[in-house]
């Protein structure tokens, strides 16, 4: 199933402070409320938890990957029929199980966010773990049965 899957890696500049002094993203409001502010929070969520592997020892590359899926999902926006691609932003593999992770910059978010996660289940040899969306939430909770939402916070 993941023979489909998009092959070229994902880039993340590491140092967001550094991309936002770069892009003239100089003031709270334009990191905020900017064009981008969503992909440097992606970045940063994905940089720090790299940074735990490291921190820990570890080789993030052997347990870390992402999932970009060449299948199309529809959804309906405005009530016109949308094509996206599915994507899970991280996954996390741990003794053959994978930890799918979205992230998300909204504070408020559902468990529909996570219709990607399912893809990993077609995989014979991996099972897949609990599953989070890590966003601005308040509060760590519990979205579904085997979904979380994890403030960015514990990070």
């Amino acid at each position: 199933m993941l023979k489909r899957a998009v092959k070229t890696p994902k880039l993340y500049f590491r140092d967001t402070g550094l991309a936002c002094y770069l892009t003239r993203w100089l003031t709270e409001d334009a990191l905020a409320y900017g064009a981008f502010s969503g992909h440097i929070f992606e970045t940063f969520v994905i940089s720090e938890i790299l940074k735990s592997f490291s921190n820990s020892g570890l080789d993030y590359c052997y347990y870390v990957s992402y999932y970009r899926g060449r299948d199309r999902k529809r959804t309906k926006k405005n009530g016109e029929a949308v094509e996206t691609e599915r994507e899970i932003h991280l996954i996390i593999e741990e003794n053959g199980v994978l930890y799918p992770i979205e992230i998300k910059q909204n504070p408020k978010v559902s468990g529909d966010e996570t219709s990607a996660f399912p893809v990993l289940d077609k995989l014979e040899d991996k099972k897949r773990g609990m599953g989070a969306i890590v966003c601005m939430c308040p509060q760590p909770g519990a979205l579904r049965e085997n979904i979380l939402q994890i403030p960015v916070w514990y990070i």
